[in-house]
């Protein structure tokens, strides 16, 4: 999932349309830098569990275009969530 795509998402939840919120989506990638430091744990969970060898540093996405670096499955399922709570600050 890109960052923008979990943008994207997170706006989803709320009750107002994604184009009212187009001044918040400038802080995506700041967003998303401190989610995967939140749940690099989960990630090296995640890891340990296919038997891949787990990160030393939380890694940093720098746009919006940037795909998040972490386990897909956990990604789709709580980046949007972790997102939309920055949003709704």
């Amino acid at each position: 999932m890109k960052v923008k795509e979990c943008y994207e998402q997170a706006v989803s939840f709320l009750p107002e349309k994604p184009e009212e919120n187009t001044e918040m989506q400038k802080f995506a990638v700041v967003w998303c830098n401190i989610l995967l430091a939140e749940t690099m744990r989960n990630e090296n969970i995640c890891r340990r569990a296919k038997g891949q060898a787990e990160l030393e540093r939380v890694p940093l996405v720098k746009n919006e275009e940037d795909e998040i670096p972490y386990d897909e499955e956990m990604v789709r399922a709580a980046f949007p969530y972790g997102m939309a709570r920055f949003v709704l600050r």
